[in-house]
């Protein structure tokens, strides 16, 4: 079953306009931003060296995803399969693969199937020639802590994580992304 969503469930939507902008902003704008856990890991992390035996440290950090990116295909009847590899030794509450047509705004949330310990898949159906898919994971755990891959889909989807280029750091907001070639 797919559920549509515009923004992961770690982002905080307003009917408001944001605060500071350098342009006008229509009426009825939907400000989204994500979680911003900087400043609240810092001081989570410095307790936890302070207090190591704290239960304040049993639930600081999120689970750690990895997920390969998919090759481009000429397959359009798809479905592309998604692995993914989800270390947490507290125990999830789901891990899911959000994806969508880079034309369209929201994406489509899919469960993940645990097939082998720390092991899920899912399939991204077949999509028309010419069309790039964007795409990531999300683990949840039991503390509500939210994990992704690659890690800068936190922040959104809104761009391609470029692997192959070795230009630096990918931007926040990148998520794994493919095309579907013409035949």
């Amino acid at each position: 079953m797919l559920e549509e969503a515009a923004f992961p469930p770690s982002w905080h939507c307003t009917n408001s306009p944001p605060r500071e902008t350098s342009r006008p902003v229509p009426l009825g704008t939907r400000t989204c931003f994500g979680r911003n856990p900087g400043s609240l890991l810092a001081r989570a992390a410095l307790i936890c060296l302070l207090f190591p035996f704290s239960s304040a440290c049993a639930n600081v950090e999120a689970p750690v995803v990895e997920a390969s990116p998919l090759e481009d295909t000429r397959d359009i009847l798809g479905p592309y399969s998604v692995a993914a590899r989800v270390l947490e030794h507290r125990g999830l509450t789901q891990v899911r693969l959000f994806f969508r047509d880079a034309s369209e705004e929201r994406a489509q949330i899919v469960p993940m199937e645990e097939v082998l310990p720390d092991r899920f898949v899912a399939g991204i159906p077949g999509m028309p020639p010419g069309t790039q898919v964007h795409w990531f994971v999300e683990a949840e755990d039991v503390y509500g802590n939210l994990g992704y891959a690659p890690p800068t889909a936190e922040w959104g989807d809104e761009s391609c994580v470029d692997w192959e280029s070795g230009q630096g750091l990918p931007t926040p907001g990148s998520a794994y992304c493919f095309s579907v070639l013409p035949r």
